[in-house]
């Protein structure tokens, strides 16, 4: 179940033409006339993205759905709620793809739409962010695994050459936990001397 919300289309004047119930957020009005969306559950709220959608427009370029690859955990909100459009029609977003049920091994992809259709056209595999454990120190076992993740990307820029430029932010960590041994157990055979005294 997606979050909705409802759009009105408006003239110059004010004059309302149309109002429409949407899934999600308005993104953008795109380079065919019409209205590009980021769907979400209101479960994650909108902070990202399960769904692009095309609404709207002329008959050139009718109405579209996009839907990331499902993962191990089918509801994940795996689209950035970040995107912007070429001036060749394509569509830039950024995905997050959770590969291990447990959160530990994300991908980051930067993928370009078609436009007209919602097509996949292109998808790069952004740099991976890293945690390392070496062996720890000490009588106990490390408690978290060595695992890859996205990096961090910012907001998506169409420059005046025509492509889409962005921040990207990786880290790469790397430490060995230092157990500290828990205080010695009391024995639980201690004895204790025992006088037994009699009166005569």
């Amino acid at each position: 179940t997606f979050a909705q919300n409802t759009i009105s289309a408006l003239r110059a004047d004010g004059t309302q033409l149309s109002t429409e119930t949407i899934e999600g957020v308005p993104l953008f009005g795109d380079a065919f006339g019409g209205l590009v969306t980021l769907s979400y559950s209101p479960a994650w709220g909108p902070g990202a993205g399960m769904a692009i959608t095309r609404i709207s427009g002329g008959a050139d370029a009718p109405p579209w759905r996009y839907d990331p690859p499902v993962g191990p955990v089918p509801d994940y909100p795996s689209i950035a709620p970040t995107a912007a459009q070429g001036p060749d029609g394509t569509i830039y977003i950024v995905e997050d793809r959770l590969e291990e049920p447990a959160g530990y091994g994300d991908r980051g992809y930067v993928v370009g739409l078609d436009g007209r259709t919602g097509a996949v056209k292109f998808q790069v595999l952004l740099p991976l962010t890293t945690w390392i454990f070496t062996p720890p120190m000490g009588s106990c076992e490390a408690s978290t695994p060595s695992f890859n993740g996205s990096a961090a990307v910012g907001h998506i820029a169409i420059g005046a050459d025509g492509a889409a430029y962005f921040e990207l932010s990786t880290w790469h960590q790397s430490w060995a936990p230092v157990c500290v041994p828990p205080p010695p157990c009391p024995d639980p055979l201690a004895r204790d001397l025992v006088g037994l005294f009699t009166d005569e």
